[in-house]
């Protein structure tokens, strides 16, 4: 594990810009993938991770470009030769760490403190080294309480799941951010069903959350796993009824319409 294998290597840094670097895939590789283990790993694949051992540490970095080199020299108004058709990723570095092969741990830092050289082998991540990065990233356990609920899946290993502490993300202010349907609201669903079916020691946490829906589109994701108050409605009169005089009108029109459309509109 996190172990320099010459069937993972890729290529080589070429150059090195603070925290930018890229990497000469080598001319060995004929196809952007490489089987290891019964397992095929795509190679340049945008937003996949590759790692740079520097002595006891390891450089992790994830892919944001891929073209190739005559792309580069053409930009740069530079002619363009019989053996500049070699394939160049550039990487933006993120974190680096240790692997402990006694205890089998990685001690995870996000930055970059050791930046690598030009020369330096580049090599692919197995889904098991993807695993240890992201768990170690998220950060330890507790062993009475476990505040890390799972909700998702990495789009770089499909295979490992995303979890969030949800004593940080609920202790302080959050939001959940797109543009018009991109699934700001099925996230949200997704998100709470996760705190809801997280079990600590086999016994369900049992939060009581309340959420506000203007809209009223969260009443189908959730169904039989919450109780819904309608205001104001004629076929339950008795749910949940505000008399008018509950919000200044002002107060009133940035709790249902926002504080922007208030302001521009006041």
């Amino acid at each position: 594990m996190f172990t320099p294998s010459e069937e993972l290597k890729i290529g080589q840094v070429v150059e090195v810009s603070g925290t930018n670097i890229k990497v000469e895939i080598s001319d060995k590789i004929s196809e952007l993938t490489r089987t290891f283990n019964g397992r095929v790993y795509p190679i340049g694949q945008i937003g996949s991770m590759v790692k740079i051992h520097y002595g006891r540490k390891i450089i992790f970095g994830l892919v944001t470009m891929l073209r190739m080199r005559s792309e580069e020299l053409i930009e740069a108004g530079m002619p363009v030769t019989p053996d500049s058709d070699q394939r160049v990723m550039e990487v933006q570095l993120l974190a680096e760490g240790s692997w402990n092969n006694t205890k089998s741990t990685l001690a995870f830092k996000r930055g970059i403190k050791t930046y690598p050289l030009p020369q330096q082998g580049v090599f692919l991540l197995t889904n098991e080294e993807i695993s240890f990065v992201y768990r170690s990233a998220e950060g330890t356990r507790n062993d009475e309480v476990d505040p890390l609920v799972p909700f998702a899946v990495y789009s770089a290993s499909e295979s490992t799941a995303c979890r969030t502490n949800i004593n940080k993300m609920f202790g302080m202010h959050c939001a959940v951010l797109g543009s018009t349907g991109s699934g700001k609201s099925g996230t949200v669903a997704a998100i709470i069903h996760s705190v809801l079916s997280h079990k600590n020691n086999d016994k369900e946490l049992s939060p009581q959350i309340v959420v506000i829906d203007p809209h009223g589109e969260y009443g189908s994701a959730f169904k039989t796993r919450a109780v819904q108050y309608r205001a104001y409605d004629s076929k339950r009169p008795a749910n949940c009824t505000f008399p008018e005089l509950t919000f200044q009108f002002k107060v009133a029109l940035i709790f249902f319409l926002g504080a922007t459309y208030a302001t521009q509109n006041t």
